[in-house]
């Protein structure tokens, strides 16, 4: 893993049917020297996420719920001081139709995928037609609803 990443943007999307989930993210990661003022701690992990606009608190707490579950994959190997903290700087929905809160969970996982070289963790989706919303299996893991 690098010093940094710049900004960039990864799209979520999932769609059966007429209906989906689509989501962009925008973020970046650094290596930073000490423990950053400005961002919140994932788990007990070095590593530290910050959101620079507004978002409201469902998609917050969303996206530092997945980044906890690889959060171990973003630790720095080296024994220093050093903290892995990543910026979040938008959450795009281009239609409120087509998303689900989890969408952005799962925006930050692929985002780190493609921008941070991790291999991430794998959460099956699928749809629920009698409930007419798209079901995560988070793994064996709680999702931020307990479930």
């Amino acid at each position: 893993m690098g010093e940094q990443v710049s900004p960039a943007i990864y799209e979520y999307k999932k769609r059966v049917g007429a209906w989906g989930m689509i989501v962009r993210l925008t973020a970046e990661l650094s290596i930073v020297d000490d423990s950053p003022a400005e961002g919140e701690r994932v788990q007990d992990k070095d590593v530290w996420i910050r959101f620079t606009a507004t978002f409201p608190a469902t998609e917050r707490e969303w996206i530092t719920y997945d980044l906890s579950l690889v959060a171990t994959q973003l630790t720095i190997a080296e024994l220093d001081a050093r903290s892995t903290l990543v910026t979040v700087h938008d959450l795009e929905i281009p239609l409120l139709t087509d998303y689900q809160e989890e969408a952005s969970a799962l925006a930050m996982i692929g985002w780190l995928r493609e921008n941070a070289g991790i291999r991430g963790i794998d959460i099956p989706v699928d749809f629920d037609k009698d409930n007419n919303r798209y079901v995560c299996d988070w793994g064996g893991t709680d999702s931020i609803r307990g479930e």
